[in-house]
């Protein structure tokens, strides 16, 4: 009975080291395939990176150029603005001018009329 347990005991580490082995060669096996996968796939990859930096770097430049826009629309208000004030600023300069020379001939013909009513009342 001892020669049978000992035949047994063998043949079943036999089987337990064939599964083991099995299960080892199919590890090696997925893992070989993983990194096949992984070697063809790298060179997409790359690729990919490459295009995702050209897309931000465009991003980017996109976002450059509305700000300048941006930049260059402020600068032309602002200059518009100052020449509204100038402008303004003229006018009521002018408006201030015309308003004295109307005062002006206003006194000077009711000095007139003053004169005319003071020789009619002489």
């Amino acid at each position: 009975e001892v020669g049978g347990l000992e035949a047994w005991s063998h043949r079943h580490m036999k089987e337990e080291l064939s599964l083991v082995e099995d299960f080892v060669a199919k590890e090696l096996e997925e893992e070989q395939e993983h990194s096949m996968r992984r070697r063809q796939e790298e060179p997409q990859l790359v690729a990919l990176r490459q295009e995702l930096e050209k897309l931000w770097e465009l991003e980017d430049q996109r976002e450059d150029k509305h700000c300048e826009r941006e930049d260059q629309h402020r600068l032309l208000l602002a200059s518009e603005l100052r020449s509204a004030k100038e402008v303004f600023e003229s006018s009521t300069e002018t408006m201030h001018e015309t308003l004295e020379l109307l005062s002006e001939r206003v006194n000077t013909q009711a000095r007139g009329l003053d004169e005319q009513i003071a020789s009619v009342a002489a």
